[in-house]
Order: C-alpha cells, then structure tokens, then sequence
C-alpha cells in the first residue's frame, strides 16, 4: 500500500520511511500511522482506494435520493449487504455501496431488479444515516448497525484496497495451471490406438484447474459458443485432442504433496473430483439426464482457492487449511479482501462459461441464495458437504447429514431419495479416504 501511495504521488518516499520506522516503534497499520502524522487525510485515502477499486465516489449524504429508486431494492438485502440504490438511467442503476466490489451483493441486486447494476463507493457513515433515512422502519431482524467509528471507516478502507488488489490480480489472470501427470496422460492416450474420447474426458476431469482452462477456453468468441459449452466432452470436440494436450502442455504445474497457499494440492484434487461425482448422483436422483454439466459444478466450486493461492500466495498461507464453510469465507475475507466463491465467480464468469455453472460456484456455500439454478446449487452444495466429512467427527458427520438432507428436500428430491443418496455417497467419500490414507 505504502509503496502505491508513492507512486501515485500521494505521499513522498521521505514520507513513507518516516511512516514505516513510526510503525516498527509503535505497531499498527500503515494507513492509521500516516494519518497520525498527517501525510494522509481520510478523503485522499478514499479517492486513492476507490481509483485502485476501479469504481467511482458518491457524496451520499449529499445526494438526492428518489424515493422510487430506493423501492427497487427491499430493506433486508441493502441493510445485509450495506448498500444503497440511488440513480437508475434506463437498463442501468447506480448503487452506493460500502464494499462496491463485492461479487455476492452485486449478483443478488441485479437478479432481483433485472438490472446492470454500476457500483459506486461510499464511506460506512454516509451509508450509516442514508440507511436510517430511506429504510426508517422494518422487523428487528433487519436492524441497522451502530454508526460506525472513525477507526471502522479506516479499517473498511484497508480492507477495500486489499480486496481491489487481489481483485486485479484475479481478473488478470489467464491459466491456473494444471496437476503435474497431466500432459504426460494425455500424451500417452493420443498415442495409444485403443483411447477412446472418453479416456481424454476422464483425464482431464482428474484436474479441476485444467477443466477450468479448456472449457473456458471452448467458450471463447471465436468458437461462437460462449456461455454454452458445459461440459468437458464438449469442449474437447470443439478445441481437438491435439489443441487440449497443447493447452496443457504449456500451463505451469502445481506441484505434488506439497503445501500451496496453506493447503495440500492433492487433496484439493481429490475433494474436487469427489465433489464432481457426488454432484453428478445427486442431479441424477433427481431426475436430470444433462449430469455432465453438474459434473464440471462440483469440480470447479473451489477454483477460487487456487486461484487466490495463486495470485497472492502469502495473504493465503495465513489462511487456516483445516477452516470450512463460514468460517473459512471470515478467514479469506479478513486476510484478502474476497472470498474463494466470489473469486472462482470471477474467473468463470469472465471465461464465459454458462450461467447455470458459474452461480453453483458463487454458491456453493449458501445454495439457498441461487436464483437461477435452485437444484444444481442444492446438488453443489451438498455434494461439496460431502466432501468435507473427511477426518470430521461423528458430531460433524451427523451435522453434514442434516444439512445435506434439508438442501435436497428444498431442492425437490423425496425423503427417502435424499437418504439413500446420502448414504451411498457418504460411504463412497469412506472408501475415498481409506484409500488415501492407505
């Protein structure tokens, strides 16, 4: 952050070693102790996060707000995700929000209005009394919190730049990379004469990283396909045997049994895989012929944890590996600004793979939030529960069991359907461990 200020001429380098020895002294972070020195006010530090954010500044507590455009957006969703409608321009509304790049909120408002929605940032305090003003009544559940301090707002200012930086450097990013036997199993399956498409398939969808490249690769412009292409089959009959071992080829390899960003590759590999295949049965129970696509869900819902691996491998490490579900998401949020769904969101979304996949990993964790693709999130979400029985108690286990229950009830799957699924495939993620272990 110090180094950016420099650069873009908001402070002197004199100012920021002056800044870093004060901190090395006295502790705290670096945005409060240039404050406290007075080489920063808050207002520059907004503009200069904001830029870095790529999103505009709105003086709420200055703006004219039209009671009709408050309307679209119900008090519940702008009070949970600190937001405030305050312009719509035809197809387009304008929206001050406190974290503008948050992919979970922008999703849920443009679902619910049918809207683009264009993010602009506002402080925690604008948005504090803006709440107060344009949602003055509502049930107890929906309560605005206390105004914030002036630390909270330099605390939310932090967290922004952390979470505009990690951002960048995930939409930048082309490749994941790949497991590292990959080529070297498709090199030998296109030269075995007895291969079927079907080898290639089961190859590739050993490696979730790679999946993600190719099918997003198949649902690029030039194919024409874009936002259609779902499963790996397909994708290797749009791009060619040869292009996909290409592809491969010339990604870089995870490595492994080894720890990268704060967890094991290869058990990230195989949670994945497991997850594809649990998807798959539990859409299959359900009545759904097309389970391929749910196949390519499960394994690509935790993407984006190789990606924010990837991007910023030493904010990861501070990551807990054995951290799941909520907990984890605090973790990822607190030490880099986004969570793993969003990030996995991000990249998909831009690779153009279709819609119906893209939500299940936005919300695999809370399936309940999907709009567009109520069972495949259900059938992601419970399938990725699954998953996470590994090494769990029998208190977790009995816990899991009555998530995943409730999930494919609403979801639409019979009582005794869900039971039995369940059950076979927790004895399939048993018999997944025992071999590990062995």
């Amino acid at each position: 952050m110090g180094e950016l200020l420099v650069d873009s001429g908001v402070i002197s380098r004199k100012q920021l070693d002056e800044a870093l020895a004060a901190q090395m002294r006295h502790g705290g972070k670096i945005a409060k102790t240039l404050i406290s020195l007075g080489y920063l006010d808050l207002q520059t530090f907004i503009r200069f996060v904001a830029r870095e954010a790529g999103v505009g500044i709105i003086d709420l507590l200055n703006y004219e707000v039209k009671s009709e455009c408050v309307e679209l957006v119900p008090r519940r969703m702008a009070i949970e995700h600190e937001l405030l409608p305050v312009e719509r321009l035809g197809p387009v509304l304008t929206v001050a929000m406190v974290c503008p790049l948050n992919t979970k909120a922008l999703y849920e408002v443009e679902n619910h209005t049918g809207l683009k929605v264009r993010p602009v940032m506002c402080t925690p305090e604008a948005l504090w009394y803006s709440l107060k003003r344009h949602y003055p009544n509502g049930p107890q559940a929906d309560f605005i919190p206390a105004k914030p301090t002036d630390d909270d707002n330099l605390l939310w200012l932090e967290r922004q730049f952390l979470a505009a930086s990690v951002v960048g450097l995930v939409r930048r990013t082309e490749s994941l990379g790949r497991m590292p036997r990959t080529p070297e199993s498709l090199r030998d399956a296109l030269r075995d004469p007895n291969a079927t498409p079907r080898t290639l398939i089961e190859i590739i969808g050993q490696d979730p990283a790679l999946t993600a490249r190719i099918v997003g690769t198949a649902n690029g412009e030039s194919f024409g396909f874009k936002g259609r292409v779902d499963t790996i089959d397909l994708a290797i009959r749009l791009l060619g045997p040869r292009e996909v071992y290409r592809i491969a080829d010339a990604a870089d390899a995870w490595f492994d049994d080894t720890r990268e960003g704060g967890y094991n590759i290869e058990a990230f590999r195989a949670d994945a895989v497991f997850t594809a295949r649990a998807t798959e049965r539990i859409m299959e129970a359900m009545g759904h012929g097309h389970v391929a696509a749910a196949g390519v869900a499960g394994l690509l819902c935790d993407i984006g944890r190789l990606a924010l691996a990837l991007v910023a491998p030493n904010h990861y490490q501070k990551v807990d590996p054995e951290l799941r579900g909520i907990d984890l998401i605090a973790a990822e949020q607190r030490y880099l600004g986004i969570s793993h769904p969003e990030a996995g969101f991000m990249l998909t979304d831009r690779w153009g793979l279709p819609a119906d996949i893209t939500e299940a990993i936005l919300f695999h964790h809370e399936p309940r939030r999907a709009t567009r693709a109520k069972e495949l999130a259900a059938a992601t979400g419970a399938a990725h529960r699954l998953a996470d029985l590994a090494g769990a108690t029998i208190d977790d286990g009995r816990a899991t069991f009555r998530d995943c229950l409730e999930l494919l009830q609403t979801a639409g799957l019979e009582f005794r359907a869900c039971v039995q699924v369940i059950d076979e495939l927790s004895r399939l993620r048993e018999a997944a461990d025992a071999r590990g272990a062995a």
